[in-house]
């Protein structure tokens, strides 16, 4: 896996307009790399152990089962959270969750 993404402070990827295009560059040799990987049935436990929450504002199958189908091939966990059962029917922001 790529240094960068070893030491670079988190961050949410909302927008690509976020990026510079050597981060954009650097994500794409990465995704590149795990494909090969995928398909030469190399391991890739790069989230081993770790729980993702997704949140999707607009319903979203496709996306959703994407994004939890990635988590488990790198082994890890995704948790669905429904924004209409969840504390934004109180005030909380969408801004505000994006912060956790």
């Amino acid at each position: 896996m790529s240094a960068f993404f070893k030491t670079e402070k988190s961050r949410h990827f909302i927008t690509t307009q976020d990026f510079t295009n050597e981060e954009i560059e650097m994500m794409l040799d990465l995704a590149r790399d795990l494909k090969i990987k995928m398909a030469s049935n190399v391991p890739t436990p790069y989230l081993l152990y770790k729980t993702l929450f997704l949140i999707f504002f607009d319903q979203s199958t496709r996306t959703r089962n994407s994004m939890e189908a990635g988590i488990a091939q790198l082994g890890g966990h995704a948790n669905f959270l429904n924004p209409s059962t969840m504390q934004l029917s109180h005030g909380e922001t969408q801004k505000i969750r994006q912060e956790f």
